[in-house]
């Protein structure tokens, strides 16, 4: 505790070095005192967790320090590189984690360099080694099919001796450090910085210049065998693989407890600081899987922001990911699809230049989401037929924790389908670690009629999507399905989504049952939402949104609303035809007199919850008064013969 607070205080007061840069040093030796940090009697592998957290928060603060402050560390960077090299050298000091940290903390200072050569001849100090590892012929083979790869993990035979522990090894520390270097690495902001040291190629259709990584020509070479990973790690879930693994080994194909518990919302405290951090061999295995499918993905998003252009310029890129990263998808448990949804596609598309729209995005976006529709309309599927029975589970847990993983993937993908669709802002900068993909933008002039509190204008890649007809009908489908699934935040962002289509389907040339369709969708979340009194008045104002915008060119959508049960036809013709006079005179409604009108017309959808169906309003009469009786009154001083002591305070 004490050394973690040190190492906290050190780093917070880092930026005051430059005042006083004579303690660089003392700062330096003090921070590999914490990541050398051990207790007699322990080695690499027994050390306690409370070691291990000093060695990482001194590994940390080192990382803070090279990236919010790498100026004033430079002139240490020789001496940080010995000190590196030094204990990497050793096997009993580092381990796999603490090694990689430090690498991270040399490719931040590297980055000061501003010279292409000689930062490229720097990381190749550091890639050369695992290269030689990652695309050796043991390797290669060990992880090119799924049988092959599980016999080389060490799944097939349960031997507490782990003979296979240096293959995993090999394997999580190779892709550790192609992550650290992608995710580290950078060229110089000023582009006169990075054009004087060699970091632009040329420029691009719209004049842009066109950088170039330092790691580029480095990770091309390690990234294929990435590629065939991922596919890999996706097949290994099939029955046929599963039956080879050793059954002491299924557990490595559940989830991780710290994951379940966090879906479940149940945090549980470490039971102990100095508990001992050795596991058993299905633990290890366990953490292993999900870590290097995790990892697999950081690693082609780090690609995608790190190499910039040189990545999506490489030849046949859109056939080689869907031949390995986006096959046997169908194999993969549902909480597998996130690392793919949230860490690579969404900085994928996020980065990818404006050229390679048509020849990239949007031949795995047609495989992809079209995937998405059959699969997450399956799941929900099965999560409304459970609520409908009512079934009792003999797990209830598990089946908890299936319909959380299943809400999850839903609201990342169509997170992900926002960002897509949504304009992005032109003023971001490269790895700026914030989580939004595009900001919002200013609120276009609106069409009579036309009303929706978050405007934002269509982005380039979602104007090549809607010229994609089956593309934008898997979406279209999904996102209007979205809003019926039984789930508010679900509803919410699935508005998000159909407000930005809008701006297009009207000019779709849609079929006029393809409106309808999509007009009883919008519907429909009455019937599911409708008990929720707060969500009523946002399912009123899009269904209106949504009935503005495609009545004047689809005007058989009417017949919706006339098919509502119990729906009365003069009213719907005495609604439609306020809508349209109102329009021809240029003078809205207001927007509550609307509302009105149309909760009237789709009342019977309205949802209503058993304990409030047949309530009766009681009405009580005029009652007599409650008798109460009075408060007695205190006496003043001029009513009461008591002696407060007023006369002797002023006798004197």
């Amino acid at each position: 505790m004490i050394a973690s607070c040190v190492l906290s205080c050190v780093s917070t007061l880092f930026p005051t070095i430059r005042y006083s840069p004579h303690f660089l040093g003392p700062i330096l030796d003090k921070l590999f005192a914490g990541v050398t940090f051990s207790v007699p009697g322990q080695s690499k592998k027994t050390r306690t967790r409370s070691v291990q957290n000093v060695r990482r928060h001194a590994c940390s603060a080192l990382i803070k320090m090279c990236r919010d402050n790498p100026e004033l560390v430079m002139p240490e960077f020789n001496k940080i590189y010995t000190a590196t090299k030094r204990l990497s050298a050793d096997p009993n000091q580092l381990t796999q984690l603490e090694k990689v940290a430090l690498y991270e903390a040399l490719i931040l200072l590297s980055n000061q360099f501003n010279d292409y050569r000689k930062q490229r001849d720097f990381l190749a100090t550091i890639l050369e080694p695992v290269a030689t590892v990652w695309n050796s012929q043991e390797v290669t083979l060990g992880i090119s099919t799924p049988e092959n790869f599980v016999e080389f993990v060490g799944l097939t035979k349960y031997d507490e001796q782990d003979p296979k522990g240096m293959n995993r090894a090999n394997i999580i520390g190779s892709v550790q450090t192609i992550v650290a270097v992608t995710k580290r690495c950078t060229w110089p902001e000023n582009e006169q910085e990075a054009m004087a040291g060699g970091f632009i190629q040329g420029t691009m259709e719209n004049g842009k210049p066109i950088y170039r990584s330092a790691c580029a020509p480095l990770i091309a070479q390690l990234l294929n065998n990435v590629l065939i990973l991922t596919r890999t790690m996706n097949a290994i879930w099939s029955r046929d693989v599963q039956s080879k693994v050793d059954p002491a080994f299924k557990q490595a194909y559940e989830m991780m407890e710290c994951d379940r518990l966090a879906l479940l919302g149940s945090f549980s405290m470490i039971s102990s600081c100095d508990s001992q951090t050795l596991k058993t061999l299905p633990d290890k295995l366990q953490s292993f899987l999900t870590m290097l499918h995790d990892l697999c993905y950081h690693t082609l998003a780090g690609a995608s922001t790190c190499l910039g252009y040189e990545f999506y310029a490489t030849p046949n890129l859109a056939k080689q990911l869907l031949s390995t990263t986006f096959t046997s998808l169908h194999l993969l448990p549902n909480h597998k699809l996130r690392p793919i949804i949230r860490v690579f596609l969404k900085l994928f598309v996020l980065y990818c230049p404006l050229e390679f729209y048509f020849s990239l995005l949007i031949p795995i976006f047609r495989g992809f989401c079209e995937y998405m529709l059959i699969r997450l309309g399956q799941c929900w599927e099965e999560v409304h037929e459970k609520t409908a029975t009512n079934s009792d589970s003999d797990e209830p847990e598990k089946e908890v924790l299936e319909d959380q993983v299943v809400k999850h993937v839903t609201k990342d993908y169509l997170d992900f389908l926002r960002n897509v669709f949504r304009i992005r802002d032109q003023a971001l900068k490269k790895n700026s670690g914030n989580d939004e993909m595009e900001t919002e933008a200013k609120p276009e002039k609106l069409e009579p009629g036309e009303k929706t509190s978050e405007f934002f204008s269509l982005s380039d890649l979602g104007k090549a999507i809607v010229k994609t007809e089956d593309l934008m009908q898997n979406i279209t489908l999904f996102v209007y399905s979205a809003l019926s699934f039984d789930d508010s935040n679900v509803y919410f962002k699935a508005i998000g989504v159909a407000h930005l289509l809008l701006q297009e389907l009207p000019n779709c040339n849609l079929l006029p049952e393809a409106v309808n369709h999509l007009f009883v969708a919008v519907l429909r979340p009455l019937q599911v939402h409708g008990h929720h009194d707060s969500h009523v008045s946002t399912i009123l104002n899009n269904a209106i949104y949504h009935y503005d915008v495609f009545r004047p060119k689809y005007p058989k959508i009417i017949d919706v609303l006339l098919h509502v049960p119990g729906c009365d036809a003069e009213a719907v013709q005495a609604y439609d035809s306020k809508v349209l006079t109102t329009w021809s005179i240029g003078k809205p409604i207001p927007d509550k007199k609307k509302k009105d009108h149309f909760k009237k017309l789709v009342q019977p959808l309205i949802r209503v919850v058993v304990s409030n169906k047949y309530k009766k309003e009681v009405m009580f009469g005029k009652m007599p008064r409650l008798y109460r009786p009075p408060k007695p009154k205190a006496p003043t001083v001029d009513e009461t013969s008591q002696e407060y002591g007023l006369i002797q305070l002023f006798k004197d």
